[in-house]
């Protein structure tokens, strides 16, 4: 489960884990199991929900589809296992090999061949298109803290 992230009313990335309470989650993973029994939908998807009263309330099922959170959870999977994460939307307007030796510069570029599994990493990055940086941290402090550090980068 994350949470997607919102630059005003538009979808700007995810973070992982959630920060929901237990209780809102148990109550979503039950209406997800239900969902998905009814449904049976076929290959990737997601289910957006929005919190009313904090009560979990179903607003999007993207079925069938990949969705903005896949290519973080599954480079996640691969590369940084049960690490939390966030993600965000950037406007990729610098040459990556600029941005790259940046990141490394502040020590805060996320590298397979670093022991630690800290860092930040382009996720996408179409330059003067689209883009999306990735940050793994132990906590959300951390998150937040490689967040800005690369948003200098930027």
């Amino acid at each position: 489960m994350t949470d997607q992230t919102f630059k005003g009313v538009a979808y700007e990335g995810n973070i992982m884990p959630s920060t929901t309470s237990s209780e809102f989650q148990q109550e979503l993973l039950e209406m997800t199991k239900r969902i998905l029994q009814w449904l049976k939908p076929r290959g990737p998807g997601g289910f957006d929900f929005l919190s009313v009263n904090g009560k979990p309330v179903l607003i999007d099922p993207n079925v069938g589809r990949f969705t903005g959170a896949h290519p973080a959870k599954i480079f996640r999977s691969l590369y940084a296992p049960r690490m939390p994460f966030v993600c965000w939307k950037i406007e990729p307007n610098k040459n990556l090999g600029l941005l790259w030796d940046e990141l490394n510069t502040k020590n805060i570029a996320f590298t397979l061949s670093s022991s630690r599994r800290t860092g930040v990493f382009p996720l996408c990055y179409l330059q003067g298109m689209w883009g999306m940086l990735i940050a793994f941290g132990r906590n959300k402090e951390e998150l937040m803290r490689l967040r800005a550090q690369a948003e200098e980068c930027l």
